[in-house]
């Protein structure tokens, strides 16, 4: 009989697994076509009455029979690795997909199945005295429920939003289902931190000030909100001691303020200091005029300045800069240096302005053009205008003036 039910089984899972529209599942290019079994305690009692039809082999059929109770779980498996190699290995069966459970099976009137030749991947030969002993029927495994697997949490919560996590229990610590999903809300904890789901990609449940329209607040409340993060304000970092943080203009950083030590907003680019920090040695740093120089100690003077002395160079910014002679200017040269040269033509800057500076050329003067600007143009001989007043172009230290009794200009 444990041949037929067998047989009967294996019609059930035929039945099921064409229903189902099952695909081809495969572990190491072998079909998904075998059941491995397990004896199993299910204290589950009944006395159900059925009729096993065997629609693809009628001989097979039994009819008035009793499920007595489970003794088997079966679950789809893939034989592999078999020694030595089976007789006839290409006999494969339809793959399988569901898991089942095997009753202890009685039948009233049996009508035993003839005898059949059967041939298996492991050969052929006769079976003969069939009697029926199990039935198997699809069913499916509930995912664990909440608990200790090891010395972790975890299985699955009646509500899916919640999660299996560990708890204070007055027995010691327990696992159970509380919810994962709490939404951003309510005010901040004793420590101000905020915690909750948001909704919107990006942001995060923060503190954030409320407007409530009570002109008798002093102060705006803060509630917990999603908004997209912001980098916390210029402060210290208590981990590493560092200044870090947003500053409210974007030119400025935050670092140590020399004069306290705290961490303040101040320019990206501080001049050469001296930088106070409670609790370490002072130190010099800011930035020099030139890149050739380097912010040092002056163990003279005990302040802090920049080495070697100041000279006609470029700043960190690739601008020229630094003292030069009198009527010289710290330029780019045709070598891509910086350099003293003759300050170039241009206005003074006073009121009105005047022109002066050196011209490219001998012949040229540095004067107003006709748009008001200082240009270089060509020198004019001393002469009258057309108001008769001379002026133009004189050797120095001479100047271009009238002659005496005359209408005439010359150099004097």
């Amino acid at each position: 009989m444990k041949q037929l039910a067998f047989a009967l089984s294996l019609s059930a899972v035929i039945l099921t697994a064409r229903s189902a529209q099952a695909q081809p599942l495969t572990v190491a290019g072998a079909p998904l076509d075998h059941l491995v079994c397990y004896k199993t305690l299910d204290k589950l009692t009944l006395k159900t009455t059925t009729d096993l039809i065997a629609q693809l082999q009628p001989e097979f059929t039994q009819k008035g029979c009793t499920l007595i109770r489970p003794v088997e779980f079966c679950v789809p498996a893939t034989k592999i690795n078999v020694s030595p190699v089976p007789t006839n290995p290409n006999i494969v069966g339809t793959p399988l997909k569901n898991d089942y459970v095997c009753y202890l099976a009685r039948c009233k009137s049996q009508i035993p199945p003839p005898d059949k030749k059967v041939i298996d991947q492991f050969g052929s030969r006769l079976q003969q005295n069939y009697k029926i002993s199990k039935v198997c029927v699809p069913a499916q495994k509930a995912p664990a429920g909440c608990g200790f697997f090891g010395k972790q949490c975890s299985g699955a919560c009646p509500n899916n939003t919640d999660l299996c996590v560990k708890v204070p229990g007055a027995a010691g610590t327990l696992c159970e289902c509380r919810p994962k999903n709490k939404p951003c809300t309510g005010k901040p904890d004793t420590a101000g931190m905020c915690g909750g789901e948001c909704l919107t990609a990006g942001d995060k449940c923060l503190p954030t000030l409320v407007g409530t329209g009570d002109p008798t607040l002093t102060a705006l409340p803060v509630e917990c909100t999603c908004r997209p993060p912001v980098d916390p304000l210029c402060s210290r970092d208590l981990a590493t001691g560092a200044c870090g943080g947003a500053c409210p203009k974007a030119t400025d950083k935050c670092q140590p303020d020399p004069a306290t030590g705290r961490c303040d907003c101040q320019p990206d680019n501080p001049p050469c200091q001296l930088i106070t920090v409670a609790g370490t040695a002072p130190s010099c740093g800011g930035a020099c005029p030139a890149v050739s120089q380097t912010c040092t100690h002056d163990a003279v003077t005990g302040k802090c300045s920049c080495s070697p002395p100041p000279q006609c160079a470029q700043d960190a910014n690739g601008t020229c800069g630094g003292p030069c002679p009198p009527g010289m200017s710290c330029v780019l040269d045709s070598t891509g240096h910086c350099d003293c040269k003759d300050t170039p033509c241009g206005s003074n800057g006073l009121t009105p302005p005047a022109c002066g500076g050196a011209c490219p050329l001998p012949s040229q003067t540095c004067a107003l053009d006709t748009t008001g600007a200082c240009n270089c143009t060509p020198s004019l001989p001393c002469q009258p205008d057309a108001a008769g007043t001379c002026g133009g172009n004189c050797p120095a230290p001479m100047r271009c003036a009238n002659i005496p009794g005359t209408t005439g200009c010359q150099c004097q």
